[in-house]
């Protein structure tokens, strides 16, 4: 008999049971879980390229046939449908777009009907300037947090205990 908190046993738990597990419970519960999620993202991408395989040419050829590049396009398979989208990513080349912009400007266009611009600030950058300069640029800058992680390792010799 085992006394590892299964990730069903996990899951049935309160809030504050769950926190409160030993820190080695708590643990093996992350190893568990990175595997699974490793083992996920492997089954997704086999899949994925499964589909690819299957359906990927047919669904070339239907964007062919309605004269469309990129596009989701419907394939009948047996009783199934398969949407089979392949969405269109541009990119642009930022130091031709300078160049554009200024031709714009020299031709009397309203630049904001043709281009965005977004101007950004390196926060290693910012955190190294004199105060001065920070003090600058203070109200133009918002700080919000991403969701914290926590990852749990077993303590080298002479660790600190928590």
């Amino acid at each position: 008999m085992s006394n590892r908190v299964t990730l069903d046993q996990f899951l049935a738990m309160q809030h504050g049971e769950r926190a409160a597990l030993p820190v080695d419970q708590l643990h093996l519960l992350q190893e568990e879980v990175s595997a699974l999620d490793n083992r996920l993202k492997a089954v997704k991408a086999a899949l994925e390229a499964a589909l690819l395989v299957r359906f990927g040419e047919r669904a070339t050829a239907q964007r062919r046939v309605l004269g469309k590049d990129s596009g989701k396009v419907t394939l009948a398979v047996g009783d199934f449908i398969v949407a089979a989208d392949l969405p269109k990513k541009p990119k642009w080349d930022q130091d031709k777009l300078v160049d554009i912009e200024a031709q714009l400007l020299d031709m009397g266009e309203p630049v904001g009907d043709y281009l965005t611009v977004e101007r950004k600030v390196s926060e290693r950058a910012y955190t190294s300037w004199p105060a001065s300069l920070r003090t600058l640029f203070e109200p133009a800058r918002t700080l919000e947090f991403g969701k914290p992680t926590f990852k749990i390792e077993p303590a080298k010799a002479g660790g600190v205990a928590a």
